[in-house]
């Protein structure tokens, strides 16, 4: 009854030893572990963490109270721009010209900033379209240094889209200015509405031309005006074999916005000429371009 185990036997020996856990390996070095190489999904939830997730091609900022990030809109936009002109000489590039038309108006008319290539990827492209924006992006690169040198409260703009809507506008003021009766302080939206669709409030493309151009910044890529033309254009940008990455623009402003339901400016007739009537959406969207200061002052990174 003493509690005294007896010596094993060889075959017991054998079977307990083998019922033992294997024993446990050292561990591996840090330098020695195969680093996992990490590829960047735009389209993936961002990290909640601080800390810096490096890629070969791209990075997160870290999330803190230090860090100031540029404002990209104008920078992607010219950089669009102009390789959107690139696109006019084949017929096979007019679906990508449109494109980046679009993406130039989307980056000139939205109200929040973009801090890094990830988050324009996340807001705007689909996973189809990071390749090409990269190839544009790379293909003419415009410096932060050159767009940070420009003043944004000069009353010139960055691009077509806002320069034709500030044009317009002004445009309508005029013509308040010069009519007693006619007073745009303090009216209801259908009263806008009925002064924004009369004829008179509408501008014809040929003075609509160099009235853009006037708003333009130096460092923007073309212009819509032709001085030799009577017209100063208009004819030309309207006939069908004319292609113009300048005047895409404008049509672009035509298009329905999906999350308005509606354009900026509708095209017209008047006096067998071509004229742009401004909407309320356009009207609105005028008067926020001349308040808001564009690009955005450096800030915190935004998810």
């Amino acid at each position: 009854e003493n509690n005294v185990s007896a010596p094993l036997s060889d075959m017991e020996e054998a079977k307990y030893v083998s019922l033992k856990p294997p024993p446990k390996l050292s561990p591996v070095s840090s330098d020695s572990k195969l680093k996992k190489q990490e590829f960047f999904n735009p389209y993936a939830k961002r990290p909640a963490s601080s800390s810096n997730i490096q890629s070969e091609n791209a990075q997160y900022p870290t999330f803190g109270h230090c860090g100031r990030y540029d404002d990209l809109r104008a920078c992607y936009l010219l950089a669009f721009w102009k390789f959107s002109r690139t696109l006019v000489h084949a017929s096979y590039n007019l679906g990508k010209l449109d494109q980046f038309a679009k993406k130039v108006n989307s980056l000139a008319l939205s109200r929040f900033p973009i801090r890094s290539f990830e988050e324009y990827c996340h807001r705007f492209a689909g996973t189809s379209d990071t390749n090409s924006i990269q190839d544009a992006l790379q293909s003419d690169k415009v410096s932060f240094s050159s767009i940070n040198n420009v003043s944004s409260d000069d009353g010139r703009y960055f691009s077509i889209a806002e320069a034709c809507l500030v044009s317009m506008l002004c445009h309508i003021q005029s013509r308040s200015n010069s009519n007693e009766n006619l007073d745009l302080k303090n009216i209801s939206d259908v009263t806008l509405q009925s002064i924004l669709q009369e004829k008179d409030s509408w501008i014809f493309l040929s003075d609509l031309l160099p009235m853009i151009d006037s708003r333009l910044k130096e460092i923007c890529p073309g212009e819509l005006n032709r001085p030799s033309d009577a017209d100063n254009g208009a004819s030309y940008y309207n006939e069908k074999s004319t292609r113009s990455a300048e005047y895409k623009q404008i049509e672009k402003l035509q298009s329905k916005q999906r999350d308005k339901d509606a354009p900026y400016i509708k095209s017209h007739r008047k006096n067998g000429k071509v004229c742009f009537e401004l909407t309320i959406l356009g009207y609105n969207t005028a008067i926020w371009i001349q308040k808001r200061s564009f690009p955005s002052l450096p800030g915190h990174y935004r998810t």
